[in-house]
């Protein structure tokens, strides 16, 4: 029976994409929805600029709160992140 070599934590980086990723892809309906209401309907450049620093300042801090929760990179392996992800 071969030896499995030690699991260990992923870098930031690799969550940070993993996170970027999974916003992308649960925020594509409320983004571009919003944000063609915004450009095409009557354009409001401060709900454009708040909501921008607000996806990415969420993007920003759940990369680091997912990073710190997956101590053992269980998460980013399951969510696709390959041995030489670094």
């Amino acid at each position: 029976m071969a030896r499995s070599r030690p699991r260990k934590r992923r870098s930031l980086r690799t969550y940070f994409r993993l996170t970027l990723g999974a916003v992308i892809l649960v925020g594509l309906n409320y983004v571009f929805t919003k944000w063609f209401d915004l450009l095409f309907g009557n354009f409001d450049a401060a709900a454009f600029i708040v909501d921008s620093i607000f996806i990415f300042g969420f993007i920003l801090f759940f990369t680091v709160y997912f990073w710190a929760g997956d101590t053992h990179g269980t998460i980013a392996r399951m969510l696709g992140a390959k041995e030489d992800d670094d």
